[in-house]
Parts: C-alpha cells; structure tokens; sequence
C-alpha cells in the first residue's frame, strides 16, 4: 500500500481507526523502522509493543517475523498484520513468556499473525478444609495457561491467527504422605 493508502486525513480505508485522527494508525515494520522511529508511515516503529505503547485506537504491522512478545496492558485497540497470519510472524521464542498476553481487562482486537515460540504459565493455588476436628486437609491445584495467547480478566477478539509451536511447563506431580 501506498503512503496515501495509510494516511488517517479523512481517507477511509480498512487500515486506520480513526480517520479524523493524523496520528492514527502506529504504523510498524521490522524492516525499516526503527527504535527512534514515531509510528508514522515515513518513520515506523521496529516492534509491535512500540506501536501498542504508542497507539489509541490501532496498530498496522507489514508483515515480517517480529522476535519478541506482545503485552496489550489495558488497551483497547486493534492490531493488524495487513500482509496476514501466513507472511506476519510474532516469534517469542526463547523469552519465556506468552507470545500475546491480555490480561488487563481489554477488548482489543488482534488479526492476521502467527504467535510461537511462547511459553505458558503454571499457576498454583490451594484450598484447606477441616478434613477432621484435629486435622486441616489442603488440596493443591496447578493451572496451565498460556504459550501463544494468555488472557486473563480481558476479553479480546482473536481473528485469523494461526498457533503454533508453542509451549506449557512439564507437569510434575509431588505426593506428600
């Protein structure tokens, strides 16, 4: 696309959110942009996270395979791989984390990736109970989530994103007793 295809200055197209708004949408590529870039088409962001830090309504990411892991942090916005889930690759392999997290009560929306290399959670918890009148009983639960998409207390919209080759913790089972 053209830089007048991206521009947000009352041209309506599928890219932008907002079009009465100059600085919507953050615009990022991994193959011209930059740490120092402002999320603008002549000057784009390097990562995906800049563009989330940075966006009000919506993020445009070229496609490319982007190393790192998304965390939406409470914002509700839109964030699209305009190339598509086959050609716009987040690769979080190696940082031991989720490839994309919502866990901050957003209803964001995330389109057109392929989320892998993520790593899961264990999350433990336990319950204790009077099991006699001497004696307490605690049940222990381990909960595993994450590897592509963790969510947690949000409710995003996931669209045409492919998850693969990501992973959980090795389950290990302790009996005390």
């Amino acid at each position: 696309p053209s830089a007048t295809e991206w521009s947000c200055d009352g041209i309506t197209n599928d890219y932008d959110c907002n079009d009465s708004d100059s600085s919507e949408p953050a615009y990022v590529d991994v193959s011209s942009g930059s740490a120092s870039g402002d999320g603008s088409f002549d000057s784009p962001y390097d990562t995906i996270q800049a563009g989330i830090d940075a966006a009000g309504e919506c993020v445009i990411v070229e496609g490319g395979t982007y190393t790192e892991a998304i965390d939406f942090a409470g914002n509700d916005i839109t964030v699209t791989g305009v190339e598509g889930a086959a050609s716009t690759i987040i690769d979080a392999s190696g940082l031991g984390v989720p490839a994309a997290t919502f866990a901050s009560g957003e209803q964001a929306t995330l389109q057109g990736f392929t989320l892998t290399g993520g790593d899961g959670y264990i999350e433990s918890s336990s319950s204790s109970y009077a099991c006699t009148s001497i004696t307490t009983c605690t049940d222990y639960y381990d909960t595993y989530a994450g590897g592509g998409v963790y969510i947690d207390g949000a409710d995003p919209f996931l669209i045409d994103l492919i998850i693969e080759a990501n992973s959980l913790p090795v389950s290990s089972t302790t009996v005390i007793g």
